[in-house]
């Protein structure tokens, strides 16, 4: 199926609200997600477009993809799993009282809890288990209705081996052939618009506050990072 060119309203007319709610104050969590800004940015807008008012996330690590979320969306419930429990993420979501942290697979927790929240619009992060392995969690969920987009992270055009040789990402190239409609956050225009901007760190260094550029890590990726895909129920 087509790899989108969404509509760039899409992006535009939420960028306002995620600097106001996100990126103002990025110094309590530079650095700490594994997840870059500009996608959970795209997440955000998605889940905008659609008017989700709950949110499923796989892979939980230490807590800050979620709270990125949670600052942007407000009060609506997040579920996060996670296999293992990662040093202080109870600490760190502990002031979210709509975060809610589960410990045990995802594979069976999370059809389970979408099963059991039929009447809400459902958005959905995968970063545990990735790519194909998260597939068929999404699969499943899509029979209930009620989830309406999944976004899987790691789905970068290709990656480094452990010996610096450049090879394709299996995931992605399975990705593309399959039956639904598609957004990958490394499309040239919305690297263009809005990695620059929102990919930076922000941390105060002797009584001032810095702010550093991420930029491209294309020589990692083969695209600009790791990169959302997404992946629609319906045409969007």
């Amino acid at each position: 199926m087509p790899i989108l060119n969404l509509d760039k309203k899409i992006f535009e007319q939420h960028l306002h609200k995620f600097n106001e709610r996100v990126m103002s104050d990025i110094t309590s969590h530079a650095g700490k997600s594994g997840t870059m800004y500009s996608e959970l940015f795209s997440f955000c807008c998605i889940g905008e477009h659609y008017g989700i008012d709950m949110i499923v996330e796989g892979g939980t690590l230490i807590g800050y993809s979620a709270i990125i979320l949670s600052k942007y969306f407000g009060d609506i419930p997040i579920i996060t799993i996670d296999r293992k429990v990662c040093e202080n993420v109870r600490e760190n979501i502990k002031p979210y009282s709509n975060i809610k942290f589960k410990h045990g697979n995802g594979i069976k927790l999370i059809p389970d809890i979408v099963r059991t929240h039929p009447k809400n619009k459902i958005g959905m992060f995968l970063d545990g288990p990735k790519g194909v392995n998260a597939l068929p969690i999404a699969e499943q969920c899509f029979k209930f209705g009620n989830v309406l987009f999944v976004a899987f992270h790691d789905m970068c055009k290709s990656g480094l081996t452990k010996n610096r040789v450049m090879i394709d990402n299996k995931s992605r190239v399975q990705f593309e052939r399959l039956n639904y409609d598609q957004f990958y956050t490394d499309v040239d225009w919305f690297v263009d618009t809005y990695s620059k901007p929102l990919d930076v760190d922000k941390f105060e260094e002797n009584g001032k506050i810095v702010i550093k550029e991420i930029g491209s890590r294309a020589f990692a990726y083969g695209s600009y990072g790791p990169t959302m895909g997404f992946i629609f129920k319906e045409k969007i």
